[in-house]
């Protein structure tokens, strides 16, 4: 009798735990990002791809937005986010923005909760200089390891944050092949219009010549001040 009550007891223990498991498995969030290109190509969009990013656990996790396409950024990439190769292997050059988001806020962030889906399609054409009659290797990989920066987030604030038990979630690779010098051509010129005019580039210059006569005259100060004291030893007192 007593064997017999141990053999039932082993046998429900057994069962509990594995209709524990899948419980288990899917305790934190997990995030998964797909690239694909259209079901139906447009030969005059050529570089269009399909971004998906999926929550499949069942915690919320926090993403950077600039890491991601869905930032409003007037339908252009914030930044590369995108890994470009061409047949050779060798990378393609970004050619679109690069925004200055500064230091992580909270505002930096998106969160997606369990099941929750971001799709977006978009034409990279415009943010990579594509060679014509080629054919070039795409990657996503998302950045999962960002956090807000202590120093400007609370901890009151930072408790609406969600941090994801991964580093990175990579895509698939997809292949998409370019068959139009003039589509490359276009989005060359398109391209463009991110680079700063004749008064923007002259205010740049003014702004990096002033930058190096501080830094000279600061560099000139430590020197008259500081390098006799350590040359010479400490008789003289810094005033």
């Amino acid at each position: 009798m007593l064997h017999r009550n141990r053999a039932v007891f082993a046998i429900l223990c057994l069962a509990t735990s594995s209709l524990a498991a899948p419980g288990i498995a899917l305790a934190d969030g997990h995030i998964e990002v797909s690239l694909s290109t259209p079901a139906v190509r447009d030969p005059s969009h050529p570089a269009m791809v399909a971004v998906r990013i999926e929550n499949s656990g069942d915690k919320p996790v926090s993403i950077m937005k600039w890491d991601t396409p869905f930032v409003g950024f007037g339908g252009r990439l914030a930044k590369s986010i995108f890994q470009v190769h061409d047949e050779r292997g060798n990378e393609v050059f970004y050619s679109g923005s690069w925004a200055n988001f500064g230091r992580l806020t909270m505002d930096s962030f998106i969160t997606l909760y369990p099941g929750q889906v971001l799709e977006k399609e978009l034409d990279i054409g415009r943010e990579y200089r594509f060679k014509p009659y080629s054919t070039h290797r795409i990657r996503y990989v998302l950045n999962l390891a960002h956090q807000p920066d202590p120093d400007v987030v609370s901890g009151a604030e930072r408790a609406s944050f969600f941090p994801s038990t991964q580093t990175a979630a990579s895509s698939s690779d997809i292949l998409i092949s370019i068959d139009d010098a003039a589509y490359v051509h276009r989005s060359s010129a398109e391209g463009d219009e991110l680079k700063c005019n004749a008064q923007q580039a002259q205010t740049i210059s003014r702004v990096r010549l002033a930058t190096v006569e501080r830094l000279a005259a600061a560099e000139s100060f430590i020197r008259a001040r500081y390098v006799p004291i350590i040359e010479n030893g400490p008789s003289q007192v810094c005033v």
